[in-house]
């Protein structure tokens, strides 16, 4: 010990020794004495600590609490608890209630940190060697984060009590800080039910059945398209309103239609395709207008139906999944390398070329944009191909070919030549054109995928099946989709039907026509037939974009009469009420009561036996239903963060309770609050080591000096030898006069 320490302490025990021995010679006259203190109460002596493994009642509660609170709040969210519909009426008061409640969970959250930190606190200053003096208000500053950044909180690292415990102390404050900042906003995050499509559990009430479709995946999406998979009504003349709609060229009408708008009203290429079943899906085609480049997507045809008539079964059999009050019914395969699966084609058309003038001519077909999926990402490059004109030389209706350019592109691959009259061609061909209309020829390139899908329904809302990547430019450009994508050869017999005539011209002559219509119209000038050549740039996106559409509205009504059926083994609630029955109903025919029929297990035809001894002959999928509302659930980052926080709590508060009960058996019911300790130092004998800290402390070391909560040793503090008063020392816990105090004693009652 240094000579200014060695002069502290002697000054302090100088001090002490002078006031023992007057203590001393007043022993006698002490009632007398205290008899005369200006005090206007008096407190009876109390029991400091306790051996006992409880706490007090109100500890107990605010932990148990805590802990029911916590439980129930992480239930909710991990079981994905449904709460209630968007239109539940009072819902914006029901919600600002849970606020209410997530005030509460805070509050007692806090409550459970600062009895836990109080009670180390009061066992470090009561029992074990004290705690430096910075750590004395922490309980009840909790709530004040920027406390554990100040250096006063980190001066314990000079002290000269160097412990674990010192360490693990002050680390449970700076997580019980943390806590307590973070524990409010948390409770908010998962008290509060979130909006947004929430998974059914068991929507078809009970019915542990599955679905499948009538046919392999790759005879419901072959990679070989020619004419054979054609119905043989399509393959006859029709005229354009009394087409089947399931032919592939149903969609004409609708098609020309958009023809028409997209140069009067710049309207883009998006149009509504009705099924079968009322039942309503978009075909939609995104393009390029500078480089004639389209790509166009639908679902299939016959799925968008099921997903209307498994509505209308759920409706009339009152299944669970109807009544909701916003639901969602998506379909996806149950197979992830078979999935369901939709028509996407790209459409790359050059400028026009003049073919007036010779019989053939050398074409270069245009491939930069396209992107071909898993075998090759990208041509980047032209085809060229000697081509005979002399079908479109004359004539003033447009003209449509295709022609297989496979062996060119090195995979399956089509192409198009679209001829067409074009005024002002000039502006097309060059000023040396000299006459009033030239025959130009549009080369286009053509690619053909099936790209996997998922289709759902918002049936409330209206009747139209949606798509995941509905836009077909951003499905072209997922790398991911692509290498999933499957190609597919379109034999020419097949892209012949689709370009079928009808009343005397084919499918895209017709479609073409509208535009050459609406341009004269625009123009002012009935009198002139033909496209006008000043728009040069705009007619290769135009073509690309009609025969984009066509192709792929045709795909997707491709297997048109494949059958989807719901399978249920053992089933309890069969339509008919037939208990302990396995059966199988196309759904097509769900609507129809007279068409619903049991079939028995033991039925050597049956459509059950057949589904299980054949389940190769079938296409798995599964049904998911969603209804839009308010629910719990951990389906954000910021919900598992907040739950975090309040698990964190929770091993906390069982740690603590653990040492509570089983380790210290140990319990302090005084000093619980700062005005206790107030008083307590307020009524201890003064020390040295604080002089000069009446009007601040200056030097943060002084923060380190460790505090203790002693009896005092016949000092003059106490009233008699049996009764001590409990003191509050601050002192070096290596000091050699520490032995003037004693450690507090279980169940002795102290002034």
């Amino acid at each position: 010990m240094d000579t200014d320490t060695a002069s502290t302490s002697d000054l302090e025990l100088q001090t002490l020794g002078d006031r023992s021995a007057q203590t001393a010679r007043s022993k006698s006259s002490d009632s007398d004495r205290i008899g005369l203190l200006p005090t206007h109460h008096q407190n009876s002596a109390n029991v400091a600590i306790r051996k006992t493994h409880t706490l007090p009642f109100l500890q107990w509660l605010v932990h148990v609490a805590s802990i029911i609170f916590a439980t129930v709040i992480l239930a909710l969210c991990w079981g994905n608890v449904y709460f209630a519909d968007l239109t539940r009426p009072n819902i914006n008061s029901i919600l600002n209630a849970f606020q209410f409640v997530a005030r509460l969970h805070e509050l007692i959250v806090s409550s459970s940190l600062v009895a836990m930190v109080l009670y180390h606190l009061r066992y470090e200053l009561c029992v074990s060697n004290g705690l430096p003096l910075v750590y004395l208000p922490t309980p009840f500053q909790l709530s004040i984060p920027h406390m554990v950044l100040k250096r006063d909180f980190w001066s314990v690292t000079t002290a000269k009590d160097q412990s674990r415990r010192l360490y693990w102390f002050g680390a449970g404050v700076l997580v019980a800080t943390i806590l307590t900042a973070l524990v409010g906003p948390s409770s908010a995050i998962l008290i509060l039910p979130q909006l947004k499509w929430w998974a059914v559990k068991h929507p078809f009430s009970g019915t542990d059945g599955f679905t499948y479709i009538g046919g392999t995946h790759d005879v419901l999406w072959p990679e070989f398209v020619d004419q054979s998979l054609v119905p043989e009504d399509c393959l006859g003349d029709s005229v354009a309103i009394r087409i089947p709609q399931h032919c592939p060229y149903a969609n004409v009408v609708e098609i020309s239609r958009w023809a028409q708008n997209a140069l009067s009203q710049n309207a883009p290429p998006n149009i509504t395709a009705t099924t079968d079943a009322n039942m309503l899906r978009y075909l939609t085609s995104s393009y390029n207008a500078t480089s004639g480049y389209s790509v166009a997507s639908t679902g299939m045809s016959d799925l968008s139906r099921d997903l209307g008539t498994i509505w209308l079964y759920g409706q009339r059999h009152n299944l669970s999944f109807a009544r909701l009050g916003r639901p969602m019914l998506t379909l996806s395969s149950r197979d992830a390398g078979n999935p369901i699966m939709r028509p996407l084609v790209q459409v790359e058309c050059g400028m026009p070329h003049n073919v007036q003038e010779d019989d053939s001519i050398t074409l270069s077909f245009p491939s930069d944009n396209l992107r071909m999926g898993k075998d090759k990402p990208q041509v980047g490059q032209s085809m060229t191909q000697v081509v005979n004109t002399t079908l479109f030389a004359n004539g003033g209706l447009p003209k449509v070919s295709y022609i297989d350019l496979s062996a060119e592109a090195g995979r399956p691959t089509l192409g198009a030549l679209v001829g067409m009259t074009f005024t002002n061609p000039q502006l097309l061909f060059g000023p040396s054109f000299n006459d009033s209309y030239g025959r130009g020829l549009i080369p286009c390139t053509i690619a053909s995928h099936w790209i996997p899908t998922t289709m759902a329904r918002d049936p409330i809302t209206d009747n139209v099946v949606t798509l995941d990547n509905p836009d077909p430019m951003g499905a072209v450009t997922s790398t991911a989709l692509m290498q999933k994508a499957r190609n597919i050869s379109i034999d020419l017999s097949y892209a012949e039907v689709v370009n079928r005539y009808l009343g005397g011209i084919t499918v895209l002559e017709f479609e073409l026509q509208y535009l050459s219509y609406t341009q004269i119209q625009l123009d002012g000038n009935l009198s002139i037939p033909g496209y006008d050549g000043g728009w040069n740039e705009e007619w290769p996106w135009h073509v690309s974009t009609l025969l984009s559409l066509q192709l792929s509205d045709a795909l997707a009504r491709l297997n048109h009469d494949v059958s989807m059926l719901v399978y249920c083994k053992d089933c309890n609630d069969h339509p008919l009420n037939i208990p302990q029955t396995s059966y199988a109903q196309n759904i097509a025919d769900l609507n129809n009561f007279n068409s619903i029929h049991a079939m028995p297990n033991d039925s050597a035809v049956s459509l059950p036996q057949n589904i299980t001894k054949n389940p190769e002959l079938y296409t798995p999928v599964q049904w998911r239903i969603e209804h839009f509302g308010y629910a719990w659930g951990f389906d954000r980052v910021t919900k598992i963060l907040a739950a975090t926080v309040i698990i964190l709590h929770l091993v906390l508060l069982v740690a603590h309770l653990f040492i509570v009960v089983c380790v210290r058996q140990w319990r302090c019911d005084s000093w619980d609050n700062l005005v206790e300790l107030l008083v307590l130092a307020m009524q201890s004998p003064p020390t040295a080591i604080l002089r000069g800290t009446s009007t601040g402390i200056d030097d943060a070391s002084t923060y380190a000096d460790s505090v203790l909560i002693r009896g005092s040793d016949d000092l003059g503090i106490s009233g008699n030898g049996e009764q001590r008063a409990a003191v509050m020392v601050i002192t070096d816990p290596a000091d050699r006069y520490q032995h003037q105090f004693r450690k507090l004693e279980t169940n002795k009652k102290y002034l």
